[in-house]
């Protein structure tokens, strides 16, 4: 008998330090959740700059420097640009990586008056044109994804192509505003906060009131809170550390000291959007697009615990013209960090896009032109072989020599860099500069076709308008505006002394 206690008392004190190890090491990795965050940034050469505009206000970013094509990365609300640091290794192997400090965050000015989506995006678009300098794909997070919207619709030619990072579209203009996860949990706490009498830290605050708390822990957030605030009288230095839980849910502490509430004001009012609608911005949007939708998630109280609904998602999507969009398996709304594969594949798929264009179209038009691949070489002053990289993908030519191209051709830098070539089985030339090619459409039962979008905004054509139908026995058929049509016929006709009725 005393045997098998002695057997039952070693297991018990094996599995007693087995357990005690196990929460030991679990506790040293959220207190040093950083620490992998600084080995990856060190990984890559990760140099933290700083950029003034004339206005006086400055953007903070880092930079991890190569010779790939830029990536301008935006982070989300209360974060920093450091939060893309674990996925800063394999992006830089394809890409020359900018990642900027949001205006009220980070070490990038903090003003009320620049917290606004349109400032934010025309001083980041000063950015990529001064500092980068060179056509550029802008990948946004949360919030960071509308701006990111708001560049890639705005951004003239210098933006290559957008990743739009679960984005609140529709409900940070109102849509079920009320009731969702972020306004409820970081929002209003942040509102409320800065109207309390500020007794304790804003970490217990938040704590005390954050929504996932009052859903999943609601009887221990209390205690916590506690933990929380004695911490801040102890450091109050340091941003507050809890080492019994998960540091993906208290490593924003470390971000929010670099934060400015107003910044959140905004968004509690509603008045960070400064007018502009989600829906106009996607639709001004030409250049390709990769949207990654966080899964629907949904409260037993109705309340939606992601950034937009499948249904605001997919609407969203179908505003952009040349969209692809990507459903994560859950709803884990930092998708760069939880589904980093995802993430990764999703922005490379840019690059890949962009250079298998060009090669196309550079092949197309040497051929469309009677050139040789070392003719063709010769225009833009470079080896025949070096030439032929452009042309198999493997290489990309230059901003400079794009443009030497584009001139030779009698196109544009942008139509070269993002015409598609390959059409329903078809291979269409590029435009020549000041003429446009938007495809193919198909003629329903009825004789009807869908003119594209591109081609109703361009003359302004919208629902309602007469078009008069013309033909030429060489060259088909053309549409033309009514008005347009009589217009120009009443000339003709007043020349000749009469008036078409």
């Amino acid at each position: 008998m005393k045997k098998v206690m002695m057997i039952v008392l070693i297991i018990l004190a094996v599995l007693i330090v087995i357990a005690a190890a196990c929460f030991g090491g679990y506790c040293y990795k959220n207190l040093h959740w950083y620490d992998r965050y600084e080995k990856a940034l060190k990984s890559v050469n990760a140099v933290e700059k700083q950029f003034t505009l004339p206005s006086g206000r400055v953007i903070n970013y880092g930079e991890v420097e190569n010779d790939k094509p830029p990536l301008l990365l935006i982070h989300g609300q209360m974060s920093i640009w450091q939060d893309y640091a674990l996925v800063m290794p394999e992006l830089s192997e394809k890409w020359h990586i900018y990642a900027v400090d949001v205006y009220g965050h980070g070490c990038s000015s903090h003003d009320e008056d620049l917290y606004y989506l349109d400032v934010n995006g025309d001083d980041i678009i000063t950015f990529i044109n001064e500092v980068i300098g060179e056509k550029t794909v802008v990948a946004g997070h949360s919030n960071g994804a509308l701006t990111a919207a708001y560049i890639a619709a705005y951004g003239g030619e210098n933006i290559a192509g957008a990743v739009l990072e679960d984005p609140p579209v529709f409900s940070v203009e109102g849509e079920g505003w009320e009731n969702s996860f972020a306004y409820l949990d970081t929002y209003k706490p942040l509102h409320d906060y800065d109207l309390s009498d500020k007794s304790e830290c804003w970490e217990a605050y938040y704590l005390r009131h954050c929504y996932w708390g009052q859903l999943y822990m609601k009887d221990s957030m209390p205690s916590i809170a506690d933990y929380a605030q004695k911490y801040h009288e102890k450091h109050p230095d340091e941003a507050v550390k809890i080492f019994f839980m998960p540091s993906s849910v208290w490593n924003v502490f470390e971000y929010a000291r670099h934060y400015d509430h107003a910044y959140g004001e905004h968004f509690y009012d509603l008045s960070w959007n400064h007018g502009y609608s989600h829906s106009r911005i996607l639709s001004d949007i030409k250049v390709p697009c990769v949207y990654i939708h966080a899964k629907e998630s949904i409260a037993d109280t109705g309340v939606y615990l992601c950034a937009a609904s499948a249904e605001q998602a997919n609407r969203a999507a179908g505003y952009i013209e040349n969209c692809t969009f990507i459903e994560t398996e859950t709803g884990d709304h930092v998708i760069h960090t939880v589904h980093s594969r995802e993430y990764i594949d999703a922005v490379n798929s840019l690059s890949k896009r962009n250079d298998v264009m060009l090669s196309k179209n550079l092949a197309v038009l040497r051929d469309l032109h009677g050139l040789s691949q070392e003719e063709a070489a010769e225009i833009v002053g470079i080896s025949r072989q070096a030439y032929a990289k452009w042309e198999r993908g493997d290489t990309v030519p230059d901003v400079e020599k794009c443009a030497l191209l584009a001139e030779y051709y009698g196109t544009t830098i942008d139509t070269l860099l993002n015409f598609r070539t390959e059409q329903e089985g078809m291979t269409i030339a590029p435009a020549p500069k000041g003429k446009h090619i938007w495809g193919t459409v198909t003629v329903s039962e009825r004789g009807q076709i869908v003119i594209p979008k591109a081609a109703r905004e361009l003359f302004g054509i919208k629902s309602g308008d007469r078009l008069v139908v013309l033909g030429d026995d060489a060259q088909g058929i053309a549409l033309m505006r009514a008005e347009d049509f009589e217009r120009s016929m009443n000339e003709m006709l007043a020349a000749a002394g009469k008036k078409c009725e």
